[in-house]
């Protein structure tokens, strides 16, 4: 809008489960354009990360999907902002460099913080710069969450007939989880969180099931202030 006593309205993006979040009387934070669930005000939250089992909606995480030549893109962004944390590969091999789930020879996944907005999207097309390699911005495209406690897999092993034995830490696997294609990471983070992304259409199904399976074995909600607090990204 412009002229006087005008005033400019930005967008807010939010999870595809977001009311479900509200009506569990989650406290929701603004970052970047998206509001996220913070905390659901129990505090028992950070506890759950690291003994229980927590359920996380991350759907808010920058992602970008890269299609081509990934080894040579990921030669080229080692070093480019954003900061690089590890790679993550389907056999668990890779340096120490990159977020991002490398899920075949000519597919990865990078994985950002909200924060970097399109920081990710525009490292990516420079390093394919010149190659016939395809750069999208999926971050609006997927839902994605986090599960995190020693009782994480045998919440998971309840939705996936994916041998998770195979899902070590710094490994990643596109698969099917609970009947949806499904993309695990497991990141080599101090709390061994395991992050679960599925098509935006289906992420008020996954939320949902995530926290019907995750009963049975005692997970509970939590926000990003505790999987933060406990060493996630």
């Amino acid at each position: 809008m412009s002229g006087t006593g005008s005033r400019t309205v930005a967008p807010v993006r939010r999870s595809p489960a977001h009311r479900l979040h509200a009506a569990l009387g989650a406290r929701f934070a603004m970052e970047a354009s998206w509001e996220i669930p913070a905390s659901f005000g129990r505090e028992a939250e950070r506890e759950a990360v690291r003994s229980g089992a927590a359920i996380a909606d991350i759907t808010a995480r920058a992602k970008v999907d890269l299609r081509g030549d990934v080894e040579k893109a990921l030669s080229r962004l080692a070093g480019t902002p954003p900061a690089v944390r590890s790679v993550v590969t389907p056999d668990g091999t890779g340096s120490e460099r990159m977020h991002v789930a490398r899920l075949g020879f000519q597919w990865a996944l990078l994985l950002a913080e909200p924060s970097l907005g399109e920081g990710p999207l525009a490292a990516a097309e420079a390093a394919v710069a010149g190659d016939e390699s395809m750069v999208t911005d999926v971050t609006g495209g997927f839902a994605g969450f986090a599960l995190g406690g020693p009782k994480a897999i045998e919440l998971l092993s309840r939705l996936t007939a994916f041998d998770l034995a195979d899902l070590a830490p710094g490994t990643c696997a596109a698969t099917r989880v609970a009947e949806v294609s499904g993309i695990l990471v497991h990141a080599r983070s101090p709390g061994g969180i395991i992050e679960l992304y599925v098509s935006s259409e289906y992420g008020r199904f996954a939320w949902e099931t995530l926290q019907s399976v995750g009963e049975v074995v005692g997970g509970v909600p939590v926000g990003w202030e505790a999987l933060r607090a406990e060493g996630w990204w």
